[in-house]
C-alpha cells in the first residue's frame, strides 16, 4: 500500500484509449456498424461514437482530474490522502466482484 505514496512514473492516456478501446469498444461498433446499409453509413457510425466516446472521456478525466490538478501544489498530503483512498475503493470494489463470482453469484 505505501508504494502509492510514492511518485509514480507517467503513462500517456492514449495508452489508456487504447486499452479501453480494444476491451469492449471496439467489438460494440463492429458490431452495430455491421448492420448498417451501407460502408459510407458504417464508416460515419464509427466517425460519430469515437467521436462522441473522445469528447465523453476528454470530458470525465476533466472533471475526475481537475481537483487534484488544483490542490496538487498546495495540499500534496490530501491529493496523496485522496489517491491512497480511490485505490483502497477500487480494490474493494474489484473485490466484491471477484468475491460474487468465486460465490457462484454471477
Amino acid at each position: 500500500m505505501w508504494v502509492v505514496l510514492q511518485e509514480a512514473p507517467y503513462s500517456p492516456p492514449p495508452f489508456w484509449g487504447v486499452i479501453h478501446g480494444l476491451s469492449g469498444s471496439a467489438a460494440l461498433v463492429l458490431l452495430a456498424s455491421s448492420q448498417m446499409p451501407s460502408p459510407l453509413w458504417a464508416f460515419l457510425y464509427v466517425l460519430v461514437f469515437g467521436a462522441g466516446a473522445l469528447l465523453g472521456m476528454f470530458l470525465m478525466s476533466l472533471a475526475v482530474g481537475a481537483p487534484f490538478v488544483l490542490v496538487a501544489g498546495r495540499v500534496r498530503y490530501l491529493q496523496r490522502l485522496a489517491s491512497v483512498g480511490v485505490a483502497l475503493g477500487s480494490l474493494a470494489a474489484a473485490s466484491a466482484i471477484v468475491w460474487d463470482f468465486l460465490r457462484g453469484a454471477a
